[in-house]
């Protein structure tokens, strides 16, 4: 028997904008915060090679930005940090960069 999924529209009231706003703020930061570390610690230098490239996991940016959410008083769950950060780790690897584009929030979105 095939499931039947079904969509449901709705319509957010005006009252959660700011809180939605905000945690898609802090979505945004850890996208960029998750970006810059894996970009920064990407290439190791090696003595009497030079540089290596070693792609950080998801697992890696976890343990290391654990403390970012408290730290930039963010109003987002740790699971909602988690999540995102694994999400970057597939991106990277599915695109092969060590480094993705930042996301912009507030006026600086892209209009189109």
């Amino acid at each position: 028997m095939k499931p039947i999924i079904k969509t449901l529209s709705v319509r957010v009231r005006d009252k959660h904008a700011r809180v939605l706003n905000r945690m898609a703020f802090d979505v945004n930061q850890v996208w960029n915060a998750a970006n810059a570390y894996s970009d920064e610690f990407s290439w190791i230098p090696v003595p009497e090679v030079g540089y290596m490239n070693f792609g950080t996991s998801a697992f890696e940016l976890m343990k290391d930005l654990k403390g970012l959410r408290k730290e930039r008083g963010m109003i987002i769950d740790s699971t909602a940090v988690q999540e995102t950060i694994a999400v970057h780790a597939k991106a990277r690897k599915q695109f092969k960069k060590n480094k993705l584009n930042w996301r912009c929030s507030g006026g600086k979105k892209a209009l189109g």
